[in-house]
């Protein structure tokens, strides 16, 4: 059984906490580094995203996910059986997963460079991908 810790915040803070994540017009975001937090206005932070992701020298848009995370899975899966002597049956078990997606993208401001606009740190979660 596991026992309670108790609230690390005093009812002041829960509460600013609560009111916080009624915001719908603002995100919060860790800086980059762990140094602390951002409140920024959710379209700033939407536009900064979008500018990055529609760079066609860094991105490539994709149409046909459902295509593209079958010929992946697919990749794999001829490869984990390729070298089925080799790897272990739980880690071949982990490796293909028929119930993979995209994974999602999320930015970080680097707190270390307000010179520059508090750039930010892009980030893809590979979380349940292929």
């Amino acid at each position: 059984e596991k026992k309670s810790l108790g609230d690390n915040l005093s009812k002041e803070e829960r509460k600013a906490l609560q009111e916080m994540r009624s915001w719908k017009t603002t995100v919060i975001r860790p800086y980059d580094k762990g140094v602390g937090f951002i409140i920024d206005d959710i379209d700033n932070y939407k536009s900064r995203i979008l500018k990055e992701i529609n760079n066609p020298a860094i991105y490539t848009p994709v149409t046909n996910t459902e295509t593209v995370i079958s010929e992946i899975n697919n990749r794999i899966q001829n490869w984990v059986h390729k070298y089925s002597e080799e790897i272990p049956f739980r880690l071949q078990a982990w490796m293909v997963d028929n119930e993979a997606d995209f994974g999602y993208f999320y930015m970080n401001y680097k707190a270390h460079k307000p010179e520059k606009g508090y750039p930010g740190r892009m980030i893809t979660s590979g979380c349940g991908t292929p």
